[in-house]
């Protein structure tokens, strides 16, 4: 059911990012360059830091850069990337399982610049990662579809050619598969959600929400509970953010929904949206309503998108609107996006 209620939405934020900046996407298949780098800047001799920390909070192992890994690719060789995200029309960045590329031509060759993770032998391992500019990144690994509670969060300022370990997260979250969601405000604020799916009597999801205002360096562990599928997670500015959710289950309609945040995400207060003007009903007309790709200009103006689907998988019902509000969510504005065209 999710992959054409996705579908929908992204084509969607597709149209929308082309006005409002950066878009992230997957290529099917790019090339390094002919030739990579084959000598890197010395390490910086690693510096121990206190091991103690305030309460909920984690203390870095080191306080210096490290090398990226040597490279995995060889020069030349075709390569899958998962996802690109482009900070310019030329600069970017990319991630091909658990590899970290950059690019400088606009995707034409691409360079290797992973964080020197070691990975278990026999491990399958996958890069999650969040990128705000050309320089500056964070990346955390899972392996064999699980992050290790003990897992730190790398990140660069240089782009990629050296990356800094924060200390261990030592996160609770449990689930058949646990995953990493990013949201970055600036080059010090960074929200990084880590996310558990697991069956049983039904879909369960579990999260614990962790925050930097250093960089990366520190990350305090704010809030984690049984929660929603959420779809999307944004801050307007330290206090302020939103996350989207859906709750698709084996519940009676009811009305999207969203969380709202004003310190920062230690707590979240739920929220739900009117029905458009001109359908009243909508919300009763359909199994599932639900809350995706949040954007927030500023802490008054609000979008997001809203998806009204059925049981059938994939739907044979879906229709989907634009909502917009510039008072903070106290009024929203609705347009009806236009219909698939089979």
């Amino acid at each position: 059911m999710s992959i054409k209620i996705r579908f929908h939405v992204l084509l969607v934020l597709f149209l929308v990012g082309l006005a409002c900046g950066p878009l992230t996407f997957s290529p099917t298949a790019t090339h390094l360059p002919n030739s990579l780098p084959t000598t890197k800047p010395a390490p910086t001799p690693a510096v121990a830091t206190e091991a103690s920390s305030p309460p909920g909070q984690t203390s870095p192992a080191y306080a210096a850069p490290q090398p990226a890994a040597a490279p995995h690719f060889h020069a030349g060789a075709p390569i899958q990337l998962d996802s690109i995200s482009m900070k310019s029309r030329s600069e970017g960045w990319g991630l091909s399982g658990p590899y970290v590329l950059t690019t400088t031509d606009g995707g034409q060759t691409w360079r290797e610049v992973t964080p020197p993770e070691s990975f278990p032998s026999g491990t399958k391992n996958q890069a999650y990662g969040s990128f705000l500019n050309a320089q500056t990144a964070w990346i955390v690994f899972a392996r064999d579809s699980q992050i290790p509670p003990e897992a730190s969060i790398w990140h660069t300022t240089d782009g990629g050619r050296n990356w800094t370990p924060g200390g261990p997260l030592f996160h609770q979250v449990i689930g058949d598969r646990v995953w990493a969601e990013f949201a970055v405000l600036d080059a010090q604020n960074v929200w990084l959600l880590v996310r558990g799916v697991y069956v049983g009597a039904g879909i369960h999801f579990n999260h614990e929400l962790f925050r930097t205002v250093d960089g990366g360096l520190t990350w305090t562990s704010l809030d984690g509970q049984i929660s929603d599928d959420y779809t999307g997670m944004v801050f307007a500015d330290p206090n302020f953010g939103l996350r989207t959710l859906q709750t698709t289950g084996a519940y009676a309609p009811a009305p999207p929904a969203y969380d709202v945040t004003t310190d920062g995400g230690a707590t979240w207060e739920g929220r739900e949206l009117p029905p458009p003007p001109g359908a009243p009903d909508l919300f009763n007309q359909y199994s599932y309503c639900e809350t995706y790709q949040p954007v927030l200009l500023s802490t008054r103006s609000i979008r997001m998108l809203v998806g009204c689907f059925d049981y059938y998988n994939p739907p044979k019902q879906f229709t989907s609107y634009f909502y917009s509000s510039q008072d903070g969510g106290a009024t929203w504005q609705m347009v009806h996006l236009p219909e698939q065209q089979h």
